[in-house]
């Protein structure tokens, strides 16, 4: 599945994506759900986003979370090249109270370097959320956010309210990266941009299509 995605989503020219939207540090992003005018690739691009359903399920339930009572709010996919795409620290989702009840699951593509994650207690950093900008920047120097290599087809699963951020490319080739984001079902679809950013974190969006 992981080889057909990133397949799919390299593809050019008529009828392959063309709604890659430039975010913050020059990576861009692509929207799984959009359809696509060749009829083979949107066959592939069905059978693609319906697969990563259920493996990001499977996985989520192996972690005792009970996904039978959440719905897929967003699927995408990040793109970016060589030595761009540093993040700034962040949650996926604005409110914390509706954050710890969200997943995200990140499907690497490509060979790189893996996701930044917070590494402290699921709670230990909910006091964050509302901190002033010196309380913030004071308590996110002391923690340590790791990364390693991973492989195409590995994945991370990450409750809504984890701070993290990737890291710049540091391969010569692009970087492909996919992502589900689950919420309960009495939630309303969120926008995968309306993130938490601690205070004091900069942070902008670029809305360029490629």
């Amino acid at each position: 599945m992981m080889k057909d995605w990133h397949r799919l989503v390299s593809e050019v020219g008529n009828g392959s994506f063309n709604g890659w939207i430039e975010r913050r540090s020059r990576f861009f992003e692509q929207d799984m759900k959009e359809s696509l005018q060749c009829s083979l690739l949107e066959q592939q691009r069905v059978r693609v986003v319906s697969s990563a359903e259920f493996v990001a399920r499977n996985l989520l339930r192996s972690l005792n979370v009970n996904e039978s009572k959440l719905r897929v709010s967003d699927t995408g996919c990040l793109r970016s090249e060589h030595k761009y795409g540093l993040q700034e620290i962040h949650s996926d989702f604005q409110e914390l109270t509706d954050a710890s009840d969200c997943y995200v699951v990140i499907f690497y593509l490509v060979d790189t370097e893996s996701t930044a994650v917070a590494d402290v207690k699921r709670n230990e950093l909910d006091d964050v959320w509302k901190m002033n900008v010196k309380e913030a920047k004071s308590r996110l120097a002391t923690i340590n956010s790791p990364t390693e290599r991973v492989k195409t087809g590995d994945t991370l699963a990450m409750n809504g309210k984890c701070l993290h951020y990737g890291v710049a490319n540091p391969d010569t080739y692009q970087r492909f990266i996919g992502f589900l984001s689950f919420t309960p079902c009495f939630l309303p679809p969120f926008d995968s941009q309306d993130q938490f950013y601690p205070p004091g974190t900069y942070s902008y969006h670029k809305n360029k299509h490629t």
